[in-house]
């Protein structure tokens, strides 16, 4: 797709979500590894009766999606995501940490959802969905893998998600108290596959200093290149499937397990030096990495710039993000 149809489409979106008197919520952030640039965009729309519409892009994948309460503790949820170039990261393979340009492919991918968010008590909740898919792989994917992808697909997923949190910042990636989700998910299309995840992250600020912690453990069954788990990136936006020095999306894998750890320390009012450390073992793959960054604030800006390493590669890591808010 063209950087005008795809600036086209986001505009429809954004005028689709941004209508009424509701506040409205814009935050932005540009993520940068050596090799590779991707924004981040996204504007809120929050109504006076709570139903919210968020709509965005996240590199080359745009995302509307709608809420809106029907009931004490209920939220029913309509979401449509359209990825119309690098699907799943299909232009950018590696095979032991290099570029393996021959497997590469183009993928587009459509996505919709229709699911009710149930809150369960004051820290917990479930998610349960419908999903109907397509994917459209290039010629230049392996025959099997658009065989296998050629006919549309329908599935479920369900989200269990338990929050005991005081305190958030997305643009840092930093929470206070301890987030956990539990996700399962079966898809049938020209085959079945099944997807199975938990993911937990932490944080606790002590004076001057924020420590914080995720594991991520993941597994699922007939994954391909299109429907694997992608790990790695050094970006604390990435949650707990990142892996410090590695590159976004540098292992493709059936299951594994992700730990991470990082602290920041306040130098001065509008400084923090950190460090990050990362493990990663799936069925195929290990790696382990460590950073270093520096965080500067600036009004409702934040600058983060880190140099990672791994296996004796180094990476170059910067996040440039903000929001603003409108009535």
């Amino acid at each position: 797709m063209k950087c005008s149809r795809a600036a086209g489409l986001l505009a429809l979106c954004i005028a689709a979500a941004a209508r009424g008197d509701e506040l409205k919520v814009i935050s932005a952030v540009v993520l940068v590894e050596t090799g590779l640039a991707a924004p981040s965009v996204e504007l809120r729309s929050l109504a006076e009766d709570g139903a919210v519409w968020r709509t965005g892009i996240n590199g080359w994948t745009f995302n509307i999606d709608r809420e809106r309460p029907f009931g004490p503790g209920r939220r029913f949820i309509l979401g449509l995501t359209a990825t119309p170039y690098d699907a799943h990261s299909s232009r950018r393979m590696f095979r032991d940490g290099a570029r393996a340009r021959e497997l590469e492919f183009d993928d587009r991918a459509l996505t919709a959802r229709a699911g009710m968010r149930i809150r369960q008590g004051e820290h917990a909740s479930i998610e349960p969905a419908v999903l109907v898919g397509k994917e459209w792989l290039r010629g230049d994917a392996a025959g099997a893998l658009r065989d296998a992808w050629r006919s549309p697909y329908a599935g479920i997923a369900v989200a269990e998600r338990i929050r005991f949190v005081t305190a958030e910042d997305p643009l840092l990636a930093r929470i206070e108290g301890v987030d956990l989700t539990a996700t399962a998910e079966a898809y049938r299309g020209s085959r079945t596959w099944t997807r199975m995840a938990f993911a937990e992250r932490a944080g606790v600020p002590l004076r001057r200093v924020h420590l914080r912690q995720s594991l991520a453990a993941f597994g699922g069954s007939a994954l391909d290149s299109v429907s694997a788990f992608l790990v790695g990136g050094s970006w604390d936006v990435l949650g707990p499937l990142a892996v410090a020095g590695r590159r976004y999306a540098e292992f493709r894998v059936s299951r594994g397990v992700v730990a991470g750890a990082g602290a920041d320390v306040a130098v001065r009012r509008s400084f923090e030096l950190g460090i990050r450390g990362s493990v990663f073992r799936g069925a195929s793959a290990r790696a382990s990495g460590t950073m270093l960054l520096v965080t500067r604030h600036a009004g409702g800006v934040r600058i983060m710039a880190g140099v990672a390493r791994s296996q004796s590669r180094t990476t170059v890591v910067v996040t440039l993000g903000g929001a603003l808010f409108l009535r």
